[in-house]
């Protein structure tokens, strides 16, 4: 599980304000950034870089626009390197992102070409854990673009070239050299097209009360390498309904159903890789998807899942500078995963658990959860809500 946490000076108003109300700088500001990543490629890891940006107009957004380049290194050996665009609240009716990253991960897990169920075998019981890892240089230019039509309904448009260059670790016999042979370091291409729509009637993109999001996202793409070259199809069908159940919004009921299907049965570096309509989101077993399961140690072309999260804010009397919560939530996740012709609801996984999030100002947030999952208990680090 991953935390990335944006450390920043931020002026404080006095008077307690619900997100809407929330005063927002909207000078365009040169500022120095720190961030923390814990778990997941980094184990611990660090990053620093350089952000120039300015607040969002009036709207649910706590971000108007950022032109950021950062830097990553972790204590695993991953490190990355992203110069990112950030644009959802300068305009009331279009919202951009784009970035050119290159993340060289070395903790990635390898389960076979068709990403077969872990097993415990001699092979892990020799080499350990190890075994189920290489590494994999990931460059990427992405981006996507918004425009709302009508009230709470927006058109997306977007895509992305990458190119992946997948080995072993250096000195270590594992699963991907066997199956690669001699030719363990392999290179692949891949471009991809996404349209759809969406309709988002949220009253805040961090901490959402009250609102509506559905997601429509078909995404058509191309991957070559391996002496291998072929099309795919995937579709992205989401939605989160988030219910007050107090007047004043201080306990919230969060429901989400999401279901991404693929054509055919995908590469999986694909697989790992979730469509979004928004920046690129990995991982079925993630901080954004079905939380805790800290190995990650399945994939899938499709899968399928519910979640629901009770989340209720507590305000002390003397945190009167900014909206400042301590957010307590529990939360259950159901998937179910499968390839093409598979039969349904054969591989499933399940989550329960609960934790809290610490918010300061309208997008800082920090937190832990724990819980029981399909592999047994596990915690994490957070710096958001599932979703």
């Amino acid at each position: 599980m991953l935390v990335a946490t944006t450390l920043a000076a931020q002026q404080a108003p006095a008077g307690f304000v619900t997100p809407e109300e929330d005063p927002v700088d909207t000078s365009w500001r040169l500022r120095r950034v720190a961030s923390l990543k814990v778990g997941g490629q980094y184990a611990l890891g660090a990053g620093l870089g350089l952000a120039y940006g300015r607040g969002p107009i009036p709207g649910p957004v706590a971000r108007g626009a950022r032109l950021s380049l950062m830097g990553h290194y972790g204590i695993t050996g991953s490190r990355d390197a992203a110069l990112t665009l950030e644009a959802p609240g300068v305009h009331r009716d279009w919202r951009a992102y784009a970035t050119l990253r290159s993340e060289r991960m070395l903790r990635t897990p390898y389960f076979g070409a068709f990403n077969e169920a872990r097993t415990e075998d001699s092979l892990e019981e020799r080499h350990g854990n190890r075994y189920y890892r290489y590494a994999l240089l990931r460059s990427t230019a992405f981006g996507t673009l918004q425009r709302r039509m009508a009230g709470s309904l927006w058109l997306n448009a977007g895509g992305q070239v990458r190119r992946w260059r997948s080995s072993s670790l250096e000195g270590t016999p594992s699963l991907y050299q066997d199956d690669a042979g001699a030719a363990d370091t392999q290179v692949f291409h891949g471009r991809e097209l996404r349209a759809g729509a969406l309709w988002d009637s949220r009253n805040d993109w961090v901490t959402p009360t009250r609102g509506l999001l559905v997601e429509l996202l078909a995404a058509s793409g191309r991957v070559s390498g391996g002496g291998v070259r072929r099309g795919y199809q995937r579709y992205l069908l989401s939605a989160r309904e988030y219910l007050a159940l107090q007047r004043e919004g201080r306990t919230v009921l969060a429901l989400r159903q999401r279901a991404v299907i693929a054509s055919d049965t995908l590469p999986f570096f694909l697989a790992f890789e979730q469509p979004a309509t928004w920046a690129p989101d990995d991982g079925i077993f993630s901080r954004r998807t079905v939380r805790l399961h800290g190995r990650g140690d399945q994939l899938a072309s499709s899968f399928g899942m519910v979640s629901a999260d009770v989340r209720h804010v507590l305000i002390p009397p003397d945190w009167l500078v900014r909206p400042r919560r301590l957010w307590i939530t529990g939360f259950v996740d159901i998937a179910t995963l499968w390839e093409p012709g598979d039969e349904l609801l054969r591989r499933n996984a399940w989550t329960i658990g609960g934790g809290f999030r610490l918010q300061i100002g309208r997008s800082f947030l920090a937190g832990v959860d724990a819980g029981l999952t399909t592999t047994g208990p596990h915690a994490s680090v957070g710096s958001q809500f599932g979703f």
